[in-house]
């Protein structure tokens, strides 16, 4: 039988929650090392309702093919299993018991196996529990087909590096060990190494292909992967961060799922949960709104049996996937990935090739919070993104963009981000030269002289929060000293003897509000997380040079918008090609 989904323990990602493998609801559990399995006490309840054990029916009924399902388990003792389903009028204790059955298992890996075919007519998602009657040991388990697959699948796996050897060799030898050393996907799957730093050894690569590569950031690094996909008759592609951990089952559940599609021009996007806050979606698929995006199930708790319900059942219209997890047919593809470098990319890859893309609980990965990155480079990177990616693909109104503008200027300099805002005014003096500035400056090198003295500012260094003592003031404020505040830009029309000389703790966010830090001097935006942070200083002479200089860039940008817009579109065609990739690299297919 094919596999298509197995069992997890959390065995091999030790520092992700418990919650996402099973949920102890009575007794307890005994977690073996390496992947050997769990022990179950006696009169214990466990549930497998969970984030990464749970099976989608209504996913694998709508995009595949499977004429039968069944489920194996391995493992010794004696217990009761249920299967459960639930549909989308989820309430509290409302699962339908759909199977249970006595199980005995009397030697160590003895298999039992249920055929749960006459649930593929319901709609849904299955789940089982386990109730022991003495100590039990669970080796594994796995949902299955006899159904051949639909699709053949050569998968290539991309991963573009740069300077962050400590998550890529790990990865690397996670892939190879789990992936593609088993026989079931040994001459299906490889892994290619873009190695835009240059520094990856053949012994570190072990089994992966390793393409040195010149550094044009995430656009060029996994063009030239996707490239090298085509040149050796790949039929799939995924592209994948190289500082992003997974379980090695996302991927493999990728690779089955794009096995029984039968949806034309299926992409999947994996979900990124945070590495601090395992259990916290940090975007589901996302949709684009102009200079914008909305991240779809932002903030939720995946450890949420309710939770797991709403992300699966509740299918939101998915625009694009971000690269830590996006995987597609290569003929699918129309346009190649835009020269951004970084940010952007991704967005305009899903929207220009209209992919169908859908997102599957258990199909994830672990990343840092985007929050601790924000900074003058990541806000220079996004906003010329954003303005450029918006010329090319929106048709909203002049003052969408005037309006974001000036947003992210006045936040900036209204907290005392003056770098930040001038990162903001660089990158649309970059987008106002046109086209030709993104195949000018395919690499960030020759433009490091221009933002170079702002990448320094707001820059996160440890922090002895104790030694500091920071002060933690109270955010609430009447109506009156709202306006106060609105009138007199913070603080910033008022004369400094009204500032007061203290530091202020912020939490490090994107998104800081300036009534958070009116009339105070010294702010620490400070994360706990990391233990890292940096101080902002109140600086009226800063606050307006970057006022003035935004305001003037903006009232340029207006008078150049339809100009602009034309430019950028006409480019594309040009720009977007396998043709023009080929050139940056030199070489013909």
């Amino acid at each position: 039988m094919h596999v298509l989904q197995n069992l997890l323990f959390n065995n091999h990602l030790s520092d992700i929650s418990e919650k996402l493998y099973f949920d102890i609801q009575k007794g307890g559990i005994q977690p073996l090392s390496e992947n050997d399995g769990i022990i179950l006490e006696k009169n214990s309840r466990i549930s497998f309702g969970t984030y990464f054990n749970y099976f989608s029916l209504n996913t694998w009924r709508k995009y595949c093919q499977l004429k039968d399902l069944h489920f194996q388990l391995q493992g010794k003792g004696e217990f009761v299993l249920r299967f459960w389903l639930t549909d989308k009028n989820y309430q509290p204790s409302s699962s339908k018991r759909v199977i249970e059955k006595q199980v005995y298992l009397n030697k160590d890996q003895d298999c039992f196996c249920i055929d749960c075919s006459f649930l593929l007519k319901k709609q849904g998602i299955l789940h089982f529990t386990i109730d022991t009657k003495g100590e039990c040991f669970i080796q594994g388990g796995s949902f299955c087909t006899k159904t051949d697959p639909f699709n053949y699948v050569k998968l290539g796996i991309v991963i573009t590096h740069y300077n962050r050897k400590k998550y890529l060799i790990p990865a690397i030898r996670r892939i190879e060990t789990q992936l593609l050393s088993n026989e079931s996907f040994k001459n299906n799957i490889d892994l290619i190494i873009v190695d835009n730093s240059r520094d990856v050894s053949s012994e570190e690569a072990g089994e992966a292909i390793v393409i040195s590569n010149l550094n044009y950031g995430g656009s060029g690094g996994f063009t030239r992967g996707l490239l090298y996909l085509k040149d050796h008759h790949y039929t799939h592609c995924l592209f994948m961060d190289d500082d992003a951990s997974c379980e090695i089952e996302s991927i493999i559940k990728t690779f089955r799922l794009l096995q029984y599609s039968v949806v034309e021009r299926l992409a999947i996007a994996g979900t990124m949960l945070y590495e601090k806050e395992s259990t916290i979606i940090h975007e589901k698929g996302a949709q684009y709104k102009p200079l914008s995006l909305i991240q779809l199930y932002c903030g939720l708790d995946i450890s949420k049996f309710e939770t797991i319900i709403a992300t699966d059942l509740d299918k939101k219209k998915i625009e694009y996937g971000a690269w830590w997890h996006f995987a597609f047919k290569i003929e699918d593809v129309n346009y190649f990935p835009f020269p951004f470098f970084v940010k952007g990319d991704d967005m305009l890859f899903g929207l220009m090739n209209h992919f169908n893309i859908i997102t599957m609980n258990g199909i994830c990965v672990f990343g840092e919070d985007f929050r601790y990155k924000d900074g003058p480079l990541p806000r220079y990177l996004s906003v010329r993104a954003n303005f450029a990616l918006a010329l090319i693909y929106s048709d909203c109104s002049l003052w969408i963009y005037v309006w974001r503008y000036i947003r992210w200027i006045f936040i900036s300099i209204l907290t005392y981000r003056y770098a930040s805002a001038r990162a903001t005014s660089i990158a649309l003096q970059h987008v106002m030269r046109g086209p030709e500035f993104w195949t000018r400056y395919l690499s960030l090198t020759d433009i490091y002289p221009v933002i170079s003295n702002v990448l320094s500012a707001e820059k996160m260094d440890d922090v002895d929060i104790d030694q500091l003592k920071p002060s933690i003031r109270q955010v609430r404020f009447p109506i009156l000293k709202k306006i106060i505040i609105i009138m007199t830009f913070n603080g910033f029309f008022l004369p400094d003897f009204f500032i007061r000389d203290r530091l202020i703790l912020s939490k490090k966010e994107i998104k800081h509000f300036p009534y958070e830090i009116f009339l105070e001097r010294n702010i620490l935006y400070y994360s706990s997380e990391y233990n890292k942070g940096y101080v902002a200083i109140y600086n009226k002479k800063k606050f307006f040079s970057e006022l003035f200089l935004g305001l003037k860039l903006i009232i340029q940008f207006a008078a150049r918008f339809k100009k602009l817009k034309r430019e950028y579109r006409q480019v594309v065609p040009k720009i977007m090609t396998e043709k023009f990739w080929r050139k940056v690299y030199q070489f013909k297919r």
